[in-house]
């Protein structure tokens, strides 16, 4: 790669983009107060009808900041942040970074055993907590010997229709407080109340927050972000964007995702944007906030974008007003993605969908389609201060265009480390001949001459039957594609001389019955669609698909289930 650097295909897309790395150099913090310099009394965040202008959501992060300080947390030390989409949740976040401390972000509907364990990987003595889940500290604080549990009153701050929403959707039950170290968010900050001067400001290379990959296995690795990393992305987003200021977006990504904490949350602070913070977890009612709050900007998954698309709410509405939407999280197929701008087209929305790549291990986004450039089937180039090659499976040695390897990148929004992980970190951080670090994504994919990517499947998903590499979702698109089938999930299982076959988990169209008729029509479609040593060995039929805690298809939960199509499995299996 060395003396290429004027080379790149892409760019060619560039207009003249140049990173100003001194921005860089910036704490998280520091991003947003110099943005709140600007946009003192301008809205930032609404949360359920309490609003807060830049100058007030500054004020509460040195009040926060002043109270960790208070209550023994130092520069270095991990703080786990067990929350869903809050103010409090902000706040709490860039109050740690101003003192140089860490935060540990978790899902809040994480089990028991699972809080545990990510307090345990990077010994933080400090919790907070929403008060529904509170109910899951009672073994914990003793056995991990934490000094402190701050608990939120996530309820209590939602108007009372949403109180008793989400009352019965968590199932809230009163937690006895016996502990005086366990306390209320709002004792908390009382312990703000003497202001305190700051010893040592936190460096662009200081660890900021540590997220968990979404990766297949039940085993998350923990992240490390620094501010440099973070803040790339802001710069970077800066250049593509030169609108970005009058961003208004709703939080449709939950804040402890890579793209829920970089990509919305803190890019949108960062320009002096709005944000409508809504409760992630249930997103039955998007439909609504998108016709209440009338958002220019739109951060979707392909689910969102389906519950958009079905949506009565919005089926008259006039969207004139969203003039971006960006699909993200999980693969959005060419199909879909034409009939999702068809549906948006009709409802005035005047721009198409930007499909963006990235990873928690590089802070999100890499990658962009240039300004009128149209690729259905590309996920774009890399972002300015990005490189993407396409290497070998398990190499460094670079493929040809179009030639299928993985994605490997190398750029300043790529993650430290994998936290107390060395043996997985030397799996994915590699230093190539070049001198340059290059993460080894797992992706599988393709670049052609001009620099568009093509994703192709992950590398845990694709299957190897016989030799031939087998790609699920290039199966999938086609089962879909049959007019009975909403949706299909491919998986490869194990067998005993081809080492993995193909097994398609398919859920039809709410008014299709499932009948011998029915199956032997998916069935010849495949037959006649796919090659035959991909063809699905047995076919299993669901009214849903298993989703982990972000909303994405739980793979690893259908891979050892032989309970559908028994007699073709039992035959396949002899």
């Amino acid at each position: 790669m060395q003396g290429r650097k004027n080379n790149f295909p892409w760019f060619k897309y560039y207009n003249n983009y140049n990173l100003d790395t001194s921005k860089m150099e910036n704490s998280i913090y520091d991003t947003l107060k110099k943005s709140v310099q600007k946009n003192k009394d301008k809205i930032c965040t609404n949360y359920y009808g309490k609003t807060l202008t830049y100058n007030e959501l500054l004020n509460k992060i040195d009040e926060c900041a002043n109270a960790f300080i208070n209550i023994g947390v130092k520069k270095g030390e991990y703080v786990t942040i067990c929350l869903p989409n809050t103010q409090e949740s902000l706040i709490c976040i860039y109050a740690l970074n101003k003192i140089g401390a860490i935060s540990n972000l978790i899902h809040p509907l994480c089990s028991e055993e699972e809080i545990k364990k990510q307090i345990k990987l990077v010994d933080s003595k400090y919790l907070i907590i929403a008060d529904y889940i509170l109910n899951k500290t009672k073994n914990i604080k003793e056995e991990l010997n934490l000094r402190k549990i701050i608990f939120i009153p996530i309820l209590e701050n939602q108007k009372k229709v949403s109180f008793i929403k989400y009352g019965l959707l968590f199932k809230t039950k009163k937690f006895k407080i016996l502990d005086q170290n366990i306390i209320s968010y709002a004792s908390f900050i009382l312990k703000s109340k003497e202001s305190i001067n700051q010893k040592e400001k936190p460096k662009k290379d200081d660890i900021a927050i540590i997220l968990y990959s979404s990766s297949m296995s039940y085993n998350p690795k923990g992240v490390t972000l620094t501010n440099e990393n973070i803040n790339t992305l802001v710069e970077c987003e800066k250049l593509l964007d030169k609108d970005i200021e009058n961003r208004t977006i709703i939080t449709t990504l939950p804040i402890y995702t890579s793209f829920g904490l970089v990509y919305l949350f803190h890019l949108t602070l960062a320009v002096g944007g709005f944000l409508n913070i809504i409760q992630s977890l249930n997103l039955k009612n998007l439909d609504k906030q998108i016709k209440k709050y009338k958002p220019n900007t739109l951060l979707m998954t392909p689910t969102m974008l389906n519950l958009i698309y079905k949506s009565k709410i919005l089926k008259k509405e006039n969207m004139s007003y969203i003039n971006k939407v960006i699909c993200t999280g999980e693969y959005l197929s060419e199909e879909n993605k034409l009939k999702y701008e068809k549906f948006l087209k009709k409802h005035n929305v005047d721009c198409g969908i930007e499909v963006i790549y990235g990873l928690t291990e590089t802070s999100s986004k890499v990658t962009y389609m240039p300004q009128n450039e149209k690729n259905d089937s590309s996920i774009g180039i890399p972002i300015p201060g990005t490189i993407i090659k396409i290497c070998k499976v398990n190499t460094e040695e670079e493929c040809k265009k179009n030639e299928e390897g993985e994605i490997c990148i190398s750029s300043k929004s790529v993650m430290k480390f994998y936290i107390n992980n060395e043996n997985s970190t030397k799996k994915v951080l590699k230093r190539h001949n070049d001198g340059k670090i290059w993460l080894h994504s797992g992706d599988i994919g393709y670049m052609d001459k001009n620099g568009f990517i093509y994703f192709k499947s992950k590398m845990k998903r694709m299957i190897i039957s016989e030799g031939q590499n087998i790609y699920p979702k290039q199966i999938e698109e086609i089962i879909k594609r049959h007019p009975y089938v909403e949706n299909c999930i491919i998986v490869g299982v194990p067998h005993p001389y081809k080492k993995e076959v193909v097994k398609a988990y398919i859920v039809l169209k709410k008014t299709i019955e499932l009948t011998p008729e029915v199956k032997k029509s998916i069935k010849e479609h495949c037959e006649k669609n796919i090659a035959s040593y991909a063809l699905p060995y047995a076919y299993g039929y669901r009214k849903e698909l298993p989703k982990n805690k972000i909303g994405k298809v739980a793979y690893q939960e259908l891979i050892n289930i032989y309970d559908e199509e028994e007699n073709i499995w039992n035959q396949v299996m002899k």
